[in-house]
């Protein structure tokens, strides 16, 4: 079954209350003589999905069901798949369009785990789920399918970073070459992938380890030997050739390094 990736881009997911504000707006009271016939019952082909990164383009999981009547009404039938914790009654659920005149759908296990983002990851979360189907011209109020039950584990977003910790090792530093003791830098709280050191700074060299009491371990260094410290490029690496920052005038710095982008930054204060 072709998974619908070409629409991820155009997935609409609000909380109910504001979705149906905007788009059932126009369903006051429903049109005289339009009478609901059949509502839809929704399967799942999975009941337990663990979500994985490495299979991001492949089929995860496709949703059916049985398609909708409305007596009396002209207007095409949209359906929207509502999801939420289970026992949480679907007072904070999320929706997201899933087509007109349509009975089933197929999500990847990029797409699926993008509309799962509000679970813990990596955990086995139960969640409940619903089709709501609503008429374009507002025939009736939307209206729902059965509820189903469904364990979703999924994957982080981004992986995590390297390293969850840092230090700066070298003469230009308060430590010296100690690489048993070296000068800890911190992790950001907000985005682990930066890391700081606000402190003195000899005139000397220095390089970034990623391991106590390690020599063989990498090192973050500069991609030439004592660069200007306005480059910002870095390098991880073990081994030579052993390149180092050079603090020419002792003071104060702040070293910010981004091991995203691989990028750093040393400015004296």
């Amino acid at each position: 079954m072709r998974i619908l990736d070409q629409n991820f881009r155009e997935y609409r997911f609000l909380w109910l209350a504001g979705l149906l504000f905007f788009v059932f707006s126009s369903c006051k009271k429903d049109k005289q003589g339009a009478e609901i016939t059949n509502t839809p019952e929704l399967k799942s082909s999975v009941q337990n999905i663990v979500l994985h990164r490495e299979d991001a383009e492949k089929e995860a999981i496709t949703f059916s069901w049985s398609l909708a009547t409305v007596q009396g009404t002209q207007g095409a039938l949209t359906y929207f798949l509502q999801w939420d914790r289970k026992g949480n009654n679907f007072a904070n659920a999320a929706q997201a369009i899933l087509g007109k005149d349509i009975s089933h759908f197929a999500y990847s296990h990029m797409s699926f785990n993008y509309l799962m983002s509000t679970l813990p990851v990596e955990v086995a979360s139960p969640i409940e789920l619903r089709i709501v189907t609503a008429t374009s011209d507002g025939a009736v109020m939307p209206f729902y399918s059965n509820v189903i039950t469904l364990t979703v584990t999924p994957y982080a977003k981004e992986l995590p970073p390297p390293y969850s910790q840092l230090w700066l090792v070298g003469d230009a530093t308060p430590a010296g070459w100690n690489i048993d003791s070296p000068s800890p830098m911190l992790q950001n709280s907000n985005d682990p992938y930066l890391f700081s050191y606000s402190g003195a700074l000899n005139a000397g060299e220095f390089k970034i380890p990623t391991a106590k009491g390690s020599w063989d371990a990498p090192f973050y260094r500069p991609v030439t030997g004592s660069p200007d410290l306005s480059d910002t490029r870095v390098q991880l690496s073990a081994g030579e050739p052993d390149y180092k920052w050079k603090i020419t005038t002792a003071g104060t710095y702040k070293v910010n390094l981004d091991l995203r982008a691989l990028k750093i930054t040393i400015a004296k204060q």
